[in-house]
């Protein structure tokens, strides 16, 4: 997928930092741009902040790269902007850079606040930065965490998002966490997504809090000319006054004129539907839009989000939306199949669905697919006493009666 490089100019020292190094690198511009973004986001910290009615937003991101492993250059193009940071904020470089991310407790531990014994002595000093950015090159290996019984990382990683205060309250290991601000970047092939990703995550909120990017290799050169010193000096030194300035701002608001703008533009979105799965994992477009846009006005040195900004912004997530049509298309098809026997069926035991599916799907998505449908309230399952006293699984889509015909037209758009 391509991004028309025009469009760069109106993203500030953002696109003025890929158009230097494009003609350097194989890697894809989009994954070295929307990394710098999220760097950028997590370095300036949890002062810099919009608000949505009560709700507040701040700079962090979540981003996962999708695309073919060794092939489409994801780890070259994090070195770029890995490379800018290390010069432009070392000690959250060198500190607050982290990888092997496996469980929710793991997460609060490493932005813990300072832990006391019954006694009000402390035991542990905490982590003072709570800035956090987990980078995992094999995003892979996070989702199978998601799907194991008891691992909190999904309603951690949602609520993280959300700028929440995370706690843990495990027997062994009671940690807390005030006001962190963690993001995160991800690399993933389209094979592993598709294995890993489960249905609950798709449609619980985990999916939709991450901007999805396909990404690619852009050209196959063997060697190409240094960046120019001098140029690589002034865009790092840009990138590094705006985050001076973004660490000392506290609210970002609207500029008068990007109001209305803002208005027009929040309807458009908002009004804006897609068949099935995609419709779940696009749910947060607005917020994605206006973090991106809050971002580009932070690199540009202003307080105020302009109607520019807000183009930059919906620059961006229209990449991201064209990337998740890509990547998502087809994808949750297993829980539309299940819905279309489900409702062919007054009653359907579990025994009977499985053979309908043809016996091709292992018992633990099957009842993830009906976790899903159950939890949207579109399928009912109970228990009854079956031949030989048997207890048998029943499925009934009489829940599911009045929003069917909706649902089928929508999916099969």
């Amino acid at each position: 997928m391509k991004f028309d490089k025009e469009n760069l100019h109106k993203l500030g020292a953002a696109g003025e930092f890929v158009m230097l190094v494009e003609p350097h690198t194989e890697a894809d511009p989009m994954a070295i741009l929307f990394q710098l973004l999220v760097a950028f986001g997590n370095s300036c910290g949890s002062n810099a902040h919009f608000s949505i009615e009560k709700s507040k937003h701040h700079m962090n991101l979540f981003t996962v790269l999708v695309g073919a492993s060794a092939r489409s250059r994801k780890g070259t193009s994090w070195d770029w902007v890995r490379n800018a940071f290390e010069e432009i904020d070392e000690d959250w470089f060198q500190q607050r850079i982290k990888s092997g991310l496996s469980s929710g407790e793991g997460l609060v531990w490493a932005v813990r606040d300072p832990i006391t014994d019954e006694d009000e002595n402390k035991t542990d000093s905490g982590i003072l930065d709570k800035r956090l950015l987990v980078v995992e090159t094999e995003f892979a290996s996070v989702l199978k965490q998601t799907t194991r019984d008891g691992n909190i990382l999904s309603p951690m990683l949602r609520d993280a998002w959300d700028g929440k205060s995370l706690q843990n309250l495990t027997k062994n290991q009671h940690a807390s966490s005030t006001n962190p601000h963690i993001s995160i970047i991800g690399h993933i092939t389209n094979q592993e997504l598709g294995r890993y990703l489960s249905e609950t995550e798709m449609f619980n909120g985990f999916g939709n809090r991450f901007a999805w990017v396909s990404v690619g290799r852009t050209k196959i050169q063997a060697f190409s000319d240094p960046v120019s010193v001098r140029g690589w000096k002034v865009i790092v030194g840009k990138i590094n006054e705006a985050l001076v300035f973004s660490k000392s701002i506290g609210e970002i608001t609207f500029a008068k004129e990007a109001i209305p703008f803002w208005e027009k533009m929040y309807i458009e979105i908002e009004s804006k539907t897609f068949p099935g799965t995609l419709d779940h994992i696009l749910a947060r477009s607005s917020p994605m839009v206006l973090r991106f846009s809050a971002i580009l006005a932070l690199l540009d040195k202003s307080k105020t989000i302009e109607v520019r900004h807000l183009e930059g912004g919906k620059l961006l997530w229209d990449f991201c939306e064209t990337s998740a049509i890509e990547i998502f298309q087809g994808a949750g098809d297993l829980v539309k199949k299940i819905l279309k026997l489900i409702n062919s069926n007054d009653v359907l035991s579990l025994t009977d669905l499985n053979a309908g599916l043809g016996r091709n799907y292992p018992k633990e998505r099957i009842d993830e697919c009906l976790a899903v449908l159950k939890d949207t309230q579109k399928i009912s399952i109970k228990k009854e006493l079956g031949a030989n006293n048997r207890m048998i699984t029943l499925i009934s889509s009489t829940a599911i009666r009045t929003n069917l015909t909706n649902f089928q037209n929508t999916n099969e758009q």
